[in-house]
Protein backbone atom coordinates (compact mmCIF):
# COMPACT_ATOMS: atom_id res chain seq x y z
CA UNK A 1 0.00 0.00 0.00
CA UNK A 2 1.35 3.40 -0.95
CA UNK A 3 1.45 5.99 1.84
CA UNK A 4 0.92 9.65 1.13
CA UNK A 5 2.00 12.87 2.85
CA UNK A 6 -0.25 15.92 2.68
CA UNK A 7 1.31 19.37 2.33
CA UNK A 8 -0.71 22.55 2.61
CA UNK A 9 0.35 25.13 0.02
CA UNK A 10 -0.77 28.77 -0.14
CA UNK A 11 -0.68 30.33 -3.60
CA UNK A 12 -1.79 33.95 -3.46
CA UNK A 13 -5.35 33.95 -2.15
CA UNK A 14 -6.03 30.28 -2.88
CA UNK A 15 -5.06 27.28 -0.75
CA UNK A 16 -4.19 23.91 -2.29
CA UNK A 17 -3.53 20.53 -0.69
CA UNK A 18 -0.62 18.72 -2.30
CA UNK A 19 -0.38 14.97 -1.78
CA UNK A 20 3.16 13.63 -2.12
CA UNK A 21 3.98 9.91 -2.13
CA UNK A 22 6.40 8.96 0.66
CA UNK A 23 9.80 7.56 -0.15
CA UNK A 24 10.18 3.82 0.27
CA UNK A 25 11.30 2.74 3.71
CA UNK A 26 9.69 5.72 5.44
CA UNK A 27 6.77 5.46 7.78
CA UNK A 28 4.42 8.23 8.78
CA UNK A 29 5.90 8.36 12.31
CA UNK A 30 9.56 8.08 11.30
CA UNK A 31 12.14 10.86 11.25
CA UNK A 32 11.51 12.90 8.10
CA UNK A 33 14.81 14.81 8.30
CA UNK A 34 17.43 14.63 5.56
CA UNK A 35 20.88 13.08 6.00
CA UNK A 36 23.67 15.60 5.23
CA UNK A 37 26.01 14.67 2.37
CA UNK A 38 29.30 15.35 4.14
CA UNK A 39 30.94 16.98 7.15
CA UNK A 40 34.54 18.08 6.70
CA UNK A 41 37.17 18.90 9.32
CA UNK A 42 40.76 20.12 9.43
CA UNK A 43 42.72 20.74 12.63
CA UNK A 44 45.82 22.94 12.69
CA UNK A 45 48.60 22.73 13.68
CA UNK A 46 49.18 19.03 13.15
CA UNK A 47 51.90 19.18 15.86
CA UNK A 48 51.75 21.72 18.70
CA UNK A 49 55.20 21.83 20.28
CA UNK A 50 54.84 24.49 23.00
CA UNK A 51 52.67 24.42 26.10
CA UNK A 52 49.82 25.47 26.32
CA UNK A 53 48.79 23.57 23.21
CA UNK A 54 46.48 25.52 20.89
CA UNK A 55 44.45 23.95 18.07
CA UNK A 56 41.92 25.30 15.58
CA UNK A 57 39.40 22.98 13.95
CA UNK A 58 37.40 24.24 10.99
CA UNK A 59 35.19 22.65 8.41
CA UNK A 60 31.96 22.70 6.46
CA UNK A 61 28.65 20.88 6.46
CA UNK A 62 27.31 19.97 3.02
CA UNK A 63 23.50 19.71 3.22
CA UNK A 64 21.68 16.73 1.72
CA UNK A 65 20.47 16.71 -1.87
CA UNK A 66 16.89 16.00 -0.95
CA UNK A 67 15.68 19.58 -0.85
CA UNK A 68 13.09 19.18 -3.53
CA UNK A 69 9.79 20.64 -4.56
CA UNK A 70 6.46 19.53 -5.93
CA UNK A 71 5.04 20.70 -9.24
CA UNK A 72 1.85 22.74 -8.89
CA UNK A 73 -1.03 22.90 -9.77
CA UNK A 74 -1.45 19.81 -12.03
CA UNK A 75 0.79 16.84 -11.17
CA UNK A 76 1.04 15.88 -7.51
CA UNK A 77 3.70 13.19 -7.77
CA UNK A 78 6.40 14.87 -9.89
CA UNK A 79 9.38 16.28 -7.98
CA UNK A 80 11.33 19.33 -9.13
CA UNK A 81 14.04 21.72 -7.98
CA UNK A 82 12.56 24.76 -6.18
CA UNK A 83 12.89 27.97 -8.16
CA UNK A 84 12.61 26.21 -11.53
CA UNK A 85 9.69 25.82 -13.88
CA UNK A 86 8.34 22.27 -14.21
CA UNK A 87 6.97 22.74 -17.75
CA UNK A 88 4.45 24.95 -19.55
CA UNK A 89 1.44 23.16 -18.03
CA UNK A 90 2.90 23.09 -14.50
CA UNK A 91 4.65 26.41 -13.94
CA UNK A 92 5.18 26.38 -10.17
CA UNK A 93 7.69 24.40 -8.13
CA UNK A 94 6.82 24.64 -4.44
CA UNK A 95 9.70 23.81 -2.04
CA UNK A 96 9.06 20.96 0.41
CA UNK A 97 12.01 21.57 2.75
CA UNK A 98 13.41 25.02 3.51
CA UNK A 99 17.15 25.07 2.65
CA UNK A 100 17.72 28.26 4.67
CA UNK A 101 17.31 26.38 7.94
CA UNK A 102 19.72 23.60 6.91
CA UNK A 103 22.80 25.62 8.01
CA UNK A 104 21.72 26.00 11.62
CA UNK A 105 22.84 23.95 14.57
CA UNK A 106 26.05 22.93 16.29
CA UNK A 107 29.07 20.76 15.59
CA UNK A 108 30.71 18.89 18.48
CA UNK A 109 34.53 18.90 18.32
CA UNK A 110 36.09 16.32 20.67
CA UNK A 111 39.78 15.84 21.58
CA UNK A 112 40.64 12.48 23.16
CA UNK A 113 43.81 11.01 24.61
CA UNK A 114 43.19 7.28 24.65
CA UNK A 115 39.72 6.79 26.14
CA UNK A 116 39.74 10.09 28.03
CA UNK A 117 38.03 13.15 26.56
CA UNK A 118 40.39 16.09 26.98
CA UNK A 119 38.13 18.73 25.45
CA UNK A 120 34.60 18.90 24.03
CA UNK A 121 33.49 22.10 22.30
CA UNK A 122 30.25 22.80 20.47
CA UNK A 123 30.84 25.17 17.56
CA UNK A 124 27.93 27.04 16.01
CA UNK A 125 27.27 26.65 12.29
CA UNK A 126 27.45 29.90 10.34
CA UNK A 127 25.02 30.88 7.58
CA UNK A 128 27.37 29.49 4.91
CA UNK A 129 27.48 26.09 6.71
CA UNK A 130 31.03 26.52 8.03
CA UNK A 131 32.21 26.22 11.62
CA UNK A 132 35.33 27.09 13.61
CA UNK A 133 36.42 25.87 17.05
CA UNK A 134 39.52 26.96 18.96
CA UNK A 135 40.80 25.04 21.95
CA UNK A 136 43.72 25.67 24.29
CA UNK A 137 44.86 22.69 26.35
CA UNK A 138 46.25 24.06 29.62
CA UNK A 139 45.75 21.13 31.99
CA UNK A 140 49.00 19.17 31.71
CA UNK A 141 47.78 16.36 33.99
CA UNK A 142 44.94 15.40 31.65
CA UNK A 143 47.43 14.64 28.90
CA UNK A 144 49.40 12.32 31.24
CA UNK A 145 52.63 12.53 29.22
CA UNK A 146 54.86 15.30 27.89
CA UNK A 147 54.24 14.27 24.30
CA UNK A 148 51.83 12.14 22.35
CA UNK A 149 48.90 12.29 20.01
CA UNK A 150 45.25 13.26 20.33
CA UNK A 151 42.25 11.95 18.42
CA UNK A 152 40.05 14.75 17.02
CA UNK A 153 36.50 13.79 16.05
CA UNK A 154 33.66 16.02 14.82
CA UNK A 155 29.93 15.45 14.68
CA UNK A 156 27.05 17.58 13.42
CA UNK A 157 24.39 17.39 16.13
CA UNK A 158 21.41 17.80 13.78
CA UNK A 159 18.60 20.35 13.50
CA UNK A 160 14.96 20.51 12.45
CA UNK A 161 15.80 19.77 8.79
CA UNK A 162 18.86 17.48 8.89
CA UNK A 163 19.85 14.39 10.85
CA UNK A 164 23.08 14.17 12.89
CA UNK A 165 26.20 13.27 10.91
CA UNK A 166 29.63 12.13 12.08
CA UNK A 167 32.64 13.66 10.38
CA UNK A 168 36.17 12.38 9.81
CA UNK A 169 38.52 11.41 12.63
CA UNK A 170 41.92 13.11 12.58
CA UNK A 171 45.00 12.87 14.79
CA UNK A 172 47.19 15.72 16.02
CA UNK A 173 50.40 15.61 18.05
CA UNK A 174 51.55 17.59 21.07
CA UNK A 175 54.81 18.13 22.93
CA UNK A 176 58.43 18.00 21.93
CA UNK A 177 58.43 14.28 21.42
CA UNK A 178 60.50 12.39 18.89
CA UNK A 179 59.60 12.29 15.23
CA UNK A 180 57.66 9.47 13.63
CA UNK A 181 58.73 5.99 14.54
Amino acid sequence: MKRLIGILVVLGASIAMVVVPMAQGQSSGSDQRITPRQLTAKTTPSHARRFPYRYTTRGRLFPGNSFRGVCQPKSTSKYCIPGTQCNAAQPYCIPVGPPASSCRGKVAVRFKAGKNTISLRRAKLRGNCTYLSRVTLRNFRRLRTGHGRLRVSVEFLGNAVQKPKAGPVRFVRYGRGHGRR
